[in-house]
């Protein structure tokens, strides 16, 4: 019954998609016109000179994010970055430079280290929350069940109010 659940239910079980990305960034507030033409030239330079994304985290401004990031889901790159960011990143290329991408920082030249898509992971790898999720579906229709006998089996009155 448990696999049955399962294979009827993958969306309860899906994992988000991920990205791990280290980013450059030249600072809104430090430069406040021309972030975008600093980030284009920095952009140039990086891919000139063919930086890596430790030697090339190093020529930015310092970062109110962390330059390098562990592997990140959407809601999580939103929440440092903004959405209009989580999204440029959506078409950047796995292992090269690329942008500049806007966040509420100002500008961000990304290197994608790796990009996971979302999966439903094997069931014996999560069986335990299978179960749990079952059994709490079962709970709730017994419950739902019980109640609906005991609302056949007596009348319900309420008590008016006294105004």
């Amino acid at each position: 019954m448990v696999e049955e659940y399962f294979r009827a239910n993958p969306d309860q079980f899906r994992r988000p998609a991920q990205i791990r990305i280290t980013h450059v960034a030249v600072d809104g507030f430090k430069w406040p016109t021309g972030t975008k033409a600093r980030a284009v030239e920095l952009l140039d330079r990086l891919r000139r000179e063919r930086l890596l994304p430790d030697e090339g985290a190093a020529l930015g401004d310092e970062p109110f994010v962390p330059s390098k990031l562990p592997l990140l889901t959407s809601k999580d790159i939103q929440t440092r970055f903004g959405v209009v960011f989580d999204q440029a990143l959506e078409i950047a290329p796995v292992g090269e430079w690329s942008g500049p991408f806007a966040s509420r920082y100002g500008d961000h030249l990304v290197w994608v280290h790796e990009k996971k898509p979302a999966y439903v992971p094997p069931l014996a790898d999560i069986r335990d929350q299978v179960e749990q999720r079952f059994i709490q579906k079962l709970a709730d229709e017994w419950l739902a069940l019980r109640l609906q006998q005991l609302r056949a089996e007596f009348d319900i009155v309420m008590p008016e109010r006294s105004q």
